[in-house]
């Protein structure tokens, strides 16, 4: 059996930089997991941006509306 002891590495080598990185694959469980929360971060995220949304649409809509209506009479 095999042991790696990285205070001992870093005690013989004295490195300047010391990182660690590991690399793994995600796991069934664990990508349906992030999907449902970016789907929930992104549905709560509409909720609040596209009332907002409509607001400045119908009140840009409502305001051309009166300016052609008072353009019309106007003439």
């Amino acid at each position: 059996m095999s042991t790696t002891s990285h205070r001992n590495y870093y005690n013989q080598c004295y490195p300047i930089q010391c990182t660690y990185s590991y690399i793994g694959k995600n796991d069934f469980k664990t990508v349906i997991t992030t999907v449902i929360g970016l789907i929930g971060g992104l549905s709560t995220i509409l909720k609040f941006v596209i009332p907002q949304i409509i607001k400045i649409y119908l009140k840009f809509r409502k305001n051309r509306v009166e300016s052609h209506l008072h353009t019309n009479l106007n003439e």
